[in-house]
C-alpha cells in the first residue's frame, strides 16, 4: 500500500512541475483530459465524476475557457446546459503533458513489463468493482 502512495506522490509531483509553466492546475488537466475522451460533457458530468460540487467545478472551467483550452457550446435540447469541448491549443498541452508524463514513468519497461502491468491493473480493478457489490 505504501508503494502506491508513493508512486501516486511522485506521479503528482511530477505533472505539476510538467504543468508549471502553463498555469494550468493538476485538477484542470484531469478535467480536460475527462472532457477529451467524453466529448460534449456538462459541467454536472464533471461534478459527478470527480465527486465535488458544481462550484468547486465552474471556476477551474472556466478559467480554462479564458485560456482557449476549451470551449462551450449551448446544448440543443436544453439552452440552460453548456456542452464542453476541448481546443486545439488544450489537446496539444494536454498530449504533450501526458505524453512526456507517461515516458518518464515507464520509459525503461520492456512490451512484457507493460503487458504484466497491465494484467496486474486489471485484476486489481476486478477485485475492486467485486467488493463495491
Amino acid at each position: 500500500m505504501m508503494d502506491l502512495i508513493s508512486i501516486r506522490r511522485s506521479f503528482a509531483k511530477l505533472i505539476v512541475s510538467k504543468l508549471a509553466k502553463s498555469k494550468v492546475s493538476p485538477l484542470q488537466l484531469l478535467m480536460m483530459d475527462f472532457i477529451n475522451c467524453h466529448a460534449g460533457v456538462s459541467l454536472k458530468d464533471i461534478a459527478e465524476q470527480f465527486k465535488i460540487s458544481m462550484a468547486s467545478v465552474s471556476e477551474p472551467v472556466e478559467q480554462l475557457a479564458k485560456m482557449k483550452m476549451l470551449k462551450r457550446k449551448d446544448d440543443s435540447n436544453d439552452r440552460r446546459i453548456s456542452r464542453l469541448f476541448v481546443e486545439d491549443k488544450g489537446k496539444k498541452m494536454l498530449r504533450k503533458t501526458m505524453d512526456e508524463s507517461v515516458k518518464q514513468l515507464f520509459g525503461n519497461f520492456s512490451q512484457k513489463d507493460l503487458k504484466m502491468y497491465h494484467s496486474v491493473l486489471k485484476k486489481i480493478s476486478i477485485n475492486l468493482e467485486k467488493n463495491k457489490k
